[in-house]
């Protein structure tokens, strides 16, 4: 047995244990939903601790191989494993009975359960730090930290139901929220290059309830198999996605290069836009906004490309080479297009110079 096994065979019983009370607080709460006033915050509280207890699984991995079996660390363990308990069992009210309006018992007790729920992140991160983690290096760490503590103290400290909803909601949600769009959004791509004739009809097509089978299948199968690779290939896999970062900057510099040259390029279009009588100086607005956005990403394309800090462009060569196959599939995929088309009489050219790009 390892020194993490060891070792985290107590924490990991703790953290179950406070899983158990919240999942079995809302289960209760729940059944008692006819007789009770449940409302919204309590269980969206116990949605709050059951994500942020998991995350505590994720960090506990990241420093697995600093654990040591001594009372030093079991004891720093205990104090924010047994912290995470103690807050789960205040999420809820023993006794429903008593507390015919959850919300009451909301207010009453957030301030310990939110308190309890920050003190564990803060040693958390500590621990991290401590440890030899960096538990602050990804920038989407940096950003997460800088949302969620803020939050906690404005959920710790305001008493409005309304506020204390968002705040919830905002924390429980945002993870799930952003997932599912990367799905919407794919799926409407394929949509666009079906309806421009790149590919297949049957990629647009819809069931009877407005389901798109076809776009969720080439989206789903291939995701399927990357997050498999994500997952238990993270080692050669992860790093090559880096860099995908870099090529969605290059996506919005070519954006912002067309809204800078869209009103001498294309005036007709432009000037049966609602945009067109926006002007400063007697320039467009779209352009002078496409020409700032076009140097700042011109800017941070140069340092992402030639610093090796941020672990893409030249900090990470094979995460560009993988994309640019990407890309160069995407490519070839096209040419093929052109000439299957151009074979059943369909011009793409003549399509894409009156149908705006995705």
């Amino acid at each position: 047995m390892s020194n993490f096994e060891f070792v985290f065979s107590l924490f990991g019983l703790l953290l179950g244990l406070a899983l158990a009370e919240v999942l079995g607080g809302l289960s209760d709460a729940l059944q008692e939903r006819r007789k009770l006033k449940v409302g919204w915050l309590t269980p969206l509280l116990g949605l709050l601790l059951v994500l942020d207890i998991s995350s505590f699984w994720t960090v506990a991995w990241s420093i697995r191989d600093a654990f040591r079996p001594d009372y030093f660390h079991l004891l720093c363990g205990v104090l924010i494993t047994g912290t995470y308990y103690f807050a789960a069992c205040l999420v809820f009210p023993k006794d429903p009975a008593e507390w015919p309006d959850f919300d009451v018992y909301y207010f009453r007790h957030k301030r310990v359960v939110l308190g309890g729920v920050t003190f564990c992140n803060v040693l958390a991160y500590a621990a991290q730090q401590a440890l030899g983690g960096e538990p602050l290096a990804a920038p989407l760490d940096k950003l997460v930290a800088a949302l969620f503590f803020p939050g906690l103290l404005a959920a710790y400290l305001i008493d409005s139901h309304i506020v204390q909803a968002i705040i919830v909601i905002a924390f429980g949600a945002w993870w799930l929220g952003w997932t599912g769009t990367l799905f919407l959004s794919s799926t409407r791509m394929i949509f666009a290059a079906a309806f421009d004739r790149v590919l297949p009809e049957w990629a647009a097509r819809v069931s009877d309830r407005g389901v798109p089978w076809g776009a969720l299948a080439l989206i789903m199968i291939p995701s399927v198999v990357l997050s498999w690779l994500y997952s238990y290939q993270a080692g050669t896999f992860y790093p090559l996605t880096l860099d995908a970062t870099l090529v969605i900057a290059v996506t919005f510099l070519g954006s912002s290069i067309a809204a800078t040259i869209l009103p001498y390029w294309k005036p007709d279009i432009y000037n049966a836009s609602p945009v067109a009588k926006y002007q400063i100086a007697g320039l467009p607005v779209i352009s002078i906004a496409g020409l700032l956005s076009t140097l700042f990403l011109g800017w941070v394309l140069y340092l992402w490309l030639s610093d090796a800090l941020y672990g893409i462009g030249v900090g990470n060569t094979n995460s560009i080479v993988f994309l640019g196959v990407l890309y160069g599939a995407a490519a070839v995929l096209y040419v093929v297009a052109r000439f299957w088309r151009r074979a059943q009489g369909v011009d793409l050219d003549a399509i894409h110079a009156e149908i705006p790009a995705e």
